[in-house]
């Protein structure tokens, strides 16, 4: 299943995490009123606002732009730490690989905006807290 969020404006979106969910989100899930982002030239996730024709704030279009533009996700088995599972990485060009560990809905929606629109790292749900 795609990835599901919600704007800070309290539109839903999806994202699709491989080429078959980006087509199925793209030409059958979305309406034409619904608003899509991708980026141009590479491969990556489509990102689908439902909005219903309405217009979106800035802030809406920036995160839904930012995870079309910097987000892959990718389902893997255990990577040598299964116990503090599910684990999410955050990759940034330039930066270290922040890894998040023992994740819960409430921690990635706090990780999402203190992190990935903030650009502060959530020091206490890293793997290093755990160490």
């Amino acid at each position: 299943q795609p990835h599901k969020l919600v704007t800070g404006g309290g539109y839903q979106l999806l994202v699709g995490r491989n080429n078959l969910q980006n087509d199925r989100l793209t030409f059958k899930t979305a309406e034409k009123h619904d608003i899509w982002f991708h980026t141009k030239n590479i491969p990556g996730s489509h990102v689908v606002v439902f909005c219903s024709g309405e217009e979106l704030t800035e802030d809406d279009i920036m995160f839904a732009a930012g995870l079309a533009a910097n987000v892959t996700v990718t389902q893997t088995g255990c990577v040598g730490l299964c116990q503090l599972e599910p684990i999410v990485e955050v990759y940034e060009a330039g930066k270290e690989k922040v890894t998040y560990i023992k994740m819960t809905p409430d921690k990635a929606k706090e990780i999402v905006e203190k992190h990935l629109k903030g650009g502060k790292v959530v020091t206490e749900y890293t793997v290093a807290s755990a160490e």
